[in-house]
């Protein structure tokens, strides 16, 4: 039999994977026993990485492919309960904020009320076509500081709502970083067209991990 994640066990890993950190053990909330850990690993839910004197939590692709289906937190009273909440309803804000769809069509939605929406195709590879587009711009280097509107450049035709949708989910994913400019000087008109409005400061940038 498969190995099924606590509802504690569960409830540390959405908290760590709707953060997208990468915590030391020791952070993690809540408080994962020595054996608890093991488990998790065992079952190819994370690994553990030494990085100079403490020991960090690297979740691994297994999370991201079954959340919905194993990470079940049932009957728990644990407080930590509502910092992960908070973090899932943040993230639901920024997608609805970011796809112009208010709460309501999002509710009526899944109560079966089909909204008219505009179909776009996007290319199945679009998260490839990012990376080579970034790759491109930043000259093969990874955690370069990429505009928007040149990736925007690079990328064509396609369909602006996917492109924003597959930056959010490379970002949820913690393939990458989208970041405001910070230096009001440094944004020009093509910045402020470019940038992806998630929530607080709008995004001009990106830095792709390798």
């Amino acid at each position: 039999m498969s190995f099924q994640p606590t509802s504690k066990q569960a409830l540390a890993l959405w908290d760590i994977l709707l953060s997208g950190e990468e915590p030391a053990v020791s952070k993690v909330k809540p408080n994962l026993t020595p054996s608890e850990r093991e488990k998790l690993a065992g079952g190819g839910y994370l690994e553990i990485e030494k990085r100079g004197v403490s020991s960090h939590i690297i979740l691994t692709d297994k999370v991201w492919e079954c959340a919905l289906n194993d990470l079940v937190v049932e009957g728990t009273r644990s407080p930590h309960a509502s910092t992960v909440l908070q973090h899932l309803l943040k993230k639901l804000k920024e997608y609805l904020e970011s796809h112009d769809i208010s709460l309501a069509e999002f509710l009526r939605s899944q109560n079966g009320a089909i909204a008219e929406v505009n179909i776009t195709i996007a290319p199945p590879n679009l998260k490839e076509k990012v990376r080579e587009a970034y790759l491109e711009i930043s000259g093969g280097s990874y955690n370069v500081r990429v505009r928007l509107s040149e990736l925007r450049t690079h990328l064509g035709d396609l369909p602006r709502t996917e492109i924003d949708k597959t930056l959010g989910e490379m970002e949820l994913a913690g393939q990458l970083s989208l970041m405001p400019l910070d230096d009001p000087q440094e944004i020009h008109s093509e910045d402020e067209k470019a940038a992806i409005d998630m929530g607080g400061p709008k995004r001009h940038i990106l830095y792709m991990k390798g």
